[in-house]
């Protein structure tokens, strides 16, 4: 859900090559082992009875069916046994590379938010010590803006990039409640980068980043992981139980359609297979506007969004009476297009070419 599938992907290959290679000397063990196992079952009567054989030869004793019987009850009675015992040594191998894995991990030192938390100013009326408004004034006040408490988000000298490789460098913004800001660029400038600084998925190479203590946080990515569930699941999975609020997070992000047309439980298939690239991107905007969080951050997600409709999203969603509008959420945005409408949403609109 936080977009990294890519870089876990490639991640895990990587380890999983890794592996193939350690683990060369003890498939070659296993091999052998079942080798010797299987062997020692089907050559055990050869060898005895060849054995036997040879050694009586001069003896001119012969081997009659109830010795030859006798014989091959106790070849199996040691020969099973000792199968079992070869095939466990692999087993027990195993086993001790699990454990040693196992407590590597346990040892290994917990990830923590590299981000660092700041306490909420008090609004304004609090701090000048101003009585509290009266029914004409507060009236009044719903048609301003709402008092901002502080930064949600600040970044001071920020420095990122991938392995102390930096690409993008001297970052220093704040945004405050409410504010839209909207951050364009050209392709591989590092934007994306910075939205995942901002959700602390990445630690900054040099600089700081902060966040409001009290900030819930709602990311989209541009390529988003969906549930194998049905479209209105992956919406209101994880959402508050107010189905009110959820059927106007559909309407907004115009999912009605695409609900209404899928036959009850009917699923979209592994990361919404079956489902459009816009469509899989307005899903994940509404699963994360469905969250009702105080700053979500988009990733390019109108990329794949018919004008049209990408029209009716942003007004539901940024316009004077908008979702996140009336939530009063801290919006920051990606666009590689500079003449979007969303440029022209919001009254704290910023841009940021990076």
């Amino acid at each position: 859900m936080t977009g990294a599938e890519d870089r876990v992907g490639a991640a895990i290959r990587k380890l999983r090559d890794l592996e193939f290679e350690s683990s060369r000397v003890f498939r070659r063990l296993l091999v052998g082992g079942l080798f010797s196992s299987f062997v020692t079952l089907t050559l055990s009567p050869v060898i005895v009875f060849g054995a036997y054989i040879g050694a009586t030869a001069s003896q001119n004793r012969v081997l009659d069916p109830s010795r030859l019987f006798s014989s091959l009850i106790l070849i199996n009675l040691v020969a099973n046994p000792l199968v079992f015992l070869l095939q466990t040594f692999p087993q027990f191998g195993a086993a001790l590379g699990c454990c040693a894995r196992i407590q590597d991990f346990l040892q290994s030192e917990e990830s923590a938010d590299p981000r660092e938390c700041m306490q909420p100013l008090p609004d304004h009326a609090d701090s000048k010590g101003e009585p509290d408004p009266g029914p004409a004034e507060t009236k009044e006040a719903d048609n301003r803006e709402p008092l901002l408490k502080g930064p949600v988000i600040e970044i001071t000298d920020g420095c990122f990039g991938w392995d102390d490789k930096v690409l993008i460098k001297d970052v220093n913004f704040s945004i405050s409640k409410g504010e839209h800001m909207v951050v364009t660029g050209v392709v591989g400038g590092g934007k994306s980068l910075l939205l995942r600084a901002i959700i602390g998925e990445m630690r900054a190479i040099s600089g700081s980043v902060s966040k409001a203590a009290d900030s819930r946080i709602a990311y989209c990515s541009q390529t988003p992981w969906l549930e194998n569930s049905t479209a209105k699941e992956n919406v209101v999975r994880g959402a508050p139980d107010d189905e009110t609020w959820r059927e106007r997070v559909i309407d907004a992000c115009a999912l009605r359609e695409l609900i209404e047309a899928k036959a009850p439980g009917t699923t979209i298939g592994s990361n919404g297979a079956q489902i459009s690239g816009g469509e899989r991107q307005r899903l994940a905007l509404a699963r994360a506007v469905a969250l009702r969080p105080s700053l979500i951050v988009l990733d390019d997600v109108f990329s794949a969004i018919d004008r049209i409709t990408k029209k009716h999203i942003l007004e539901k969603l940024f316009g004077k009476h908008g979702l996140l509008t009336e939530l009063g959420t801290t919006v920051i945005q990606v666009t590689q297009d500079c003449a979007s409408p969303l440029m022209s949403y919001g009254a704290h609109t910023l841009t940021r070419y990076i």
